[in-house]
């Protein structure tokens, strides 16, 4: 339709490689919605007559209910937008011609992604309270659930699972700020009217088509406006940010799901089994999960790497990024749905992370501490002596604390129970349980009111 005035007929085999039809099913409504608002501005410059404009409109209407007539046409189209137009012809005649006056596809796609994305990032923002609640949620059920935090995979200091999962829903609440800012900020921004990339003489509200779009903000500069893909490299960087954060939450349930580990058990639907050895039990949703976080890099590579070798302006180039964008949304909003799942379900083993506690000597940093301020003694010096009675000792932290007492020549009362240390503990952000319980009283109040 385009191209046949300049360039004659196509060749079938090279149209199916340009054409983005198949990519551009997931914008069909957005795509319509935009071309809409530009017929009824069309209609309110007095460029089109009324009954010509709510034919129109009628006649997009009906291809919105049944938008197979547009895929329908993929062998004869570039795009989802010449596609509507040869629909548009095929029901009301010469009339949709009309709708090309003041119009470019490079403001209209534009316009449309940005629709699209808005809903998106809405979604996965909903999927995240929800996987914030949860994990509030389960966090009120064990504040006293003793366990070992780990820094190099080994046993580091004794925590709770209630301080573990209030880290995940600190992030889960950080990554939620930062989308409801791109949201506003970043994507809430209407392209339309803006032509291919230097406007046009048709006189256009372009700030009243953005209020019926339902966007805050005109972006004021054509160029921008069309050829600027600026707010998805924005938005894909933090959807994958988020998403590696879930792969990593994902590694430790894998290991934490181990016979060796055997802290967590997973739901049996996120578990496969093995078809030659009849008692395994994958935890196959979380490696899936950590995969699918490689793939999001992929993705988002993918879309810089097409992105930075184009000149200003919009080139079809731009055209294979939303493919990558698209396929970053639907595994990140997949993957927070699979997790919270997950979390929601898992059964908890208190038993064995409680061993670990006691067979390790995670509180030796706190012994040191307290010994150190109560005796006056430099840390330093009382961190070396543990260190080395420790190893004397294979570990034993009752051992090693009897020669320590014995070398500084101090006869303190000094606590050996996990929770002496952690009440105290009054620092922000210990996993004290009384600090626990008060932050989870906040975290809910906070979940509430936004």
């Amino acid at each position: 339709m385009y191209r046949r005035g300049l360039l004659g007929k196509h060749e079938e085999w090279l149209m199916k490689y340009e054409s983005s039809m198949e990519e551009d099913a997931e914008i069909t409504l957005e795509v319509i919605t935009a071309l809409k608002v530009h017929v009824e501005e069309l209609m309110e410059q007095n460029l089109i007559g009324k009954e010509q404009g709510d034919r129109i409109i009628k006649a997009l209407d009906e291809i919105m209910k049944n938008p197979q007539k547009i895929f329908d046409l993929k062998d004869y189209a570039e795009d989802i937008h010449e596609a509507i137009e040869i629909a548009l012809e095929r029901e009301i005649g010469e009339e949709a011609k009309l709708i090309g006056l003041g119009k470019s596809r490079n403001d209209h796609v534009a316009t449309a992604i940005r629709l699209h994305l808005k809903r998106e990032i809405s979604e996965i923002i909903e999927e995240i309270r929800k996987f914030r609640k949860t994990l509030i949620e389960r966090a009120e059920e064990y504040v006293d659930m003793i366990m070992p935090s780990f820094t190099h995979l080994q046993s580091a200091q004794p925590t709770t699972l209630a301080h573990y999962l209030l880290y995940i829903e600190e992030e889960m609440e950080g990554y939620e700020d930062l989308l409801n800012y791109i949201n506003s900020k970043v994507i809430d921004e209407s392209p339309l009217g803006a032509g291919a990339i230097a406007g046009s003489i048709v006189t256009i509200d372009r700030d009243r088509m953005t209020k019926k779009l339902g966007m805050s903000k005109t972006i004021v500069n054509t160029i921008r406006a069309t050829g600027s893909r600026s707010f998805i490299m924005i938005t894909s960087s933090i959807l994958t940010a988020l998403q590696v954060t879930l792969s990593r939450i994902a590694e430790d349930f894998v290991i934490w799901s181990t016979n060796q580990f055997n802290y967590i058990q997973l739901p049996e639907s996120h578990l496969a089994t093995s078809s030659i050895m009849p008692h395994k039990k994958n935890p196959v949703t979380m490696e899936v999960l950590r995969a699918q976080a490689g793939e999001t890099i992929g993705e988002n590579t993918a879309i810089m790497a097409i992105i930075k070798g184009v000149p200003s302006g919009y080139n079809l180039d731009l055209q294979e990024v939303t493919k990558h964008l698209w396929n970053i949304t639907k595994m990140v909003k997949d993957s927070i749905r699979v997790i919270e799942d997950a979390i929601r379900r898992m059964k908890v083993n208190d038993r064995r992370t409680r061993q670990d506690v006691e067979n390790n000597p995670v509180i030796a940093a706190e012994i040191a501490e307290l010994i150190s301020v109560k005796c006056g003694i430099p840390y330093r010096k009382v961190h070396q002596m543990m260190a080395k009675a420790l190893r004397e000792t294979d570990n034993d932290i009752q051992e090693a604390l009897s020669i320590l007492k014995k070398e500084l020549g101090v006869n303190i009362n000094v606590p050996v129970r996990v929770q002496e240390y952690l009440k105290l503990k009054k620092n922000l952000g210990s996993p004290n349980p009384d600090h626990i319980r008060s932050l989870i009283l906040e975290r809910k109040r906070s979940l509430m009111t936004v």
